[in-house]
């Protein structure tokens, strides 16, 4: 596989690290909001979260046309890559350390969404009896927005 892939899914991989930041410190800001029981603030800071997930979902599909541009068997190594595989080569090194420090922050975002989620809506929370389904796959990390 061509170097300029992993270069290339490497720099999205970035760009999901910076737009997972923007979500998870939007969601801490979010749960502050909770705390103190500010409705308002909640429904305005959901509402500039919506940007970074959108942008997450744009990532993600140039991801996908990334792996969509190359032979079968490339596709199934890069996806890999992407869903945390480890690396083979010192090129893939980045990426794939890249793509573990994503899902690690997607994990804090998740778990703190999923709390917040359940303390706003308290019977209704869209993670209930969903523990299976959610966070299974990482690469879709934009499910975030209809949630809290």
């Amino acid at each position: 596989m061509d170097k300029s892939v992993f270069l290339d899914a490497q720099v999205q991989a970035k760009k999901m690290h910076t737009l997972l930041n923007e979500v998870l410190d939007l969601t801490v800001q979010m749960a502050d909001a909770a705390d103190r029981g500010d409705e308002i603030t909640i429904q305005l800071l959901l509402g500039m979260r919506a940007d970074p997930i959108e942008k997450l979902n744009v990532v993600r599909q140039s991801l996908q046309q990334l792996q969509h541009a190359l032979p079968a068997s490339d596709r199934s190594y890069l996806a890999d890559l992407l869903n945390g595989g480890a690396a083979k080569t010192p090129e893939e090194e980045p990426l794939a350390e890249q793509v573990s420090v994503n899902k690690r922050l997607y994990a804090q975002v998740l778990s703190l969404d999923q709390r917040l989620n359940q303390k706003v809506t308290r019977d209704e929370s869209v993670y209930e009896n969903k523990t299976s389904d959610v966070g299974v796959e990482f690469n879709d990390p934009v499910g975030l927005s209809s949630r809290a």
